[in-house]
């Protein structure tokens, strides 16, 4: 019995087959792993802590990474990189001013976009054409929103940048946190935490920085309440206020306390105890001031001489500290 089979042009033939290869290795790729690194998302407790924070004081961008496993999206800002993922997006806080963004699906183009941001606003980047490799363009907040909600549980993810935040900063301000993370003192990080919002440092560095400049504008506030106070005192009641905290400080064999006790009584240029320089010079070398132990103690033996109190425990003093100093 004879079976009649229809006849199929040889056009459609090769488009079919062209779209099955089309389909087959999209299957495959799909299922291979890239070489690249990929970024890690947070945990959900700080995906939403990071959706949630407030930068109204900054900007902010939003952008999304996408592709396949095999084919993610690599994501820089002014040519720092972002992050490399095929999920989830990076939402990162910006000062305001103009930036250039750049997207490349992995094996493709790159494409390039300029934006200006200002403060207080947060804009919205995804890619708008019809393909995954298709540009990034900036879209408006509810369709991002709507974006984002339709994802898929294992999508719907915030992923860490692979820099600080301060890293993506402009040069000018970087070179400044720079300079306050490489060697944290008031000077250097006073500008930083005056002049640059603190959600624009990451939570350690930023946690550097404030204890340095805030512990030290604490002192120096309270050095000048203690000026001022001992401004309004007699000569006389400010040596025996300082005699008494030196006799506690060194009854306890609490060095640094006792050193600014020291100070302050060397600065009312007033009669000092004969055994004043052995004490002060015993205090500067357990807490490691070499050269200023060596000074006070010579100044001691000097003054004193072989007659004085602590004449042989001076000369042990001094022969350790010249053993320190080499």
């Amino acid at each position: 019995m004879w079976r009649f089979f229809p006849v199929v042009p040889g056009c459609v033939i090769t488009r079919c087959l062209q779209l099955m290869l089309v389909f087959t290795l999209s299957v495959i790729a799909s299922g291979c792993a890239s070489n690249a690194v990929l970024n890690e998302p947070v945990s959900t407790e700080q995906r939403d802590v990071l959706l949630a924070e407030d930068l109204s004081e900054v900007a902010a961008i939003s952008v999304p990474f996408g592709g396949y496993e095999s084919e993610p999206v690599t994501i820089w800002l002014n040519d720092v990189a972002v992050g490399t993922q095929h999920r989830g997006l990076v939402r990162l806080p910006l000062l305001p001013g103009s930036y250039r963004l750049k997207t490349q699906l992995e094996g493709h183009e790159s494409n390039e976009l300029m934006f200006t941001i200002r403060q207080g606003q947060e804009l919205y980047f995804k890619n708008v054409g019809p393909w995954i490799w298709s540009p990034y363009g900036e879209i408006p907040r509810h369709e991002f929103q709507e974006w984002f909600d339709n994802l898929h549980w294992y999508s719907r993810v915030v992923i860490e940048p692979s820099r600080p935040r301060h890293d993506y900063l402009p040069q000018a301000e970087r070179q400044l946190v720079k300079a306050c993370l490489d060697q944290p003192s008031l000077e250097t990080c006073a500008p930083v935490y005056d002049t640059i919002p603190h959600v624009l440092i990451a939570p350690a560095e930023r946690q550097t920085m404030v204890t340095v400049v805030e512990s030290d504008r604490r002192a120096v506030a309270a050095d000048e309440r203690r000026r001022v106070l001992e401004a309004s005192l007699p000569k006389e009641v400010l040596v025996d206020k300082y005699m008494i905290a030196l006799r506690d400080a060194l009854a306890a064999r609490n060095y640094e306390k006792a050193l600014p006790a020291f100070e302050r009584l060397e600065e009312l240029e007033v009669p000092l105890d004969p055994d004043f320089y052995y004490f002060y010079g015993e205090a500067l070398h357990e807490t490691g001031r070499q050269e200023e132990a060596l000074e006070a103690t010579g100044k001691y033996l000097r003054e004193q001489g072989s007659q004085a109190r602590f004449y042989e425990d001076a000369l042990q003093l001094l022969n350790q500290i010249q053993e320190v100093l080499g």
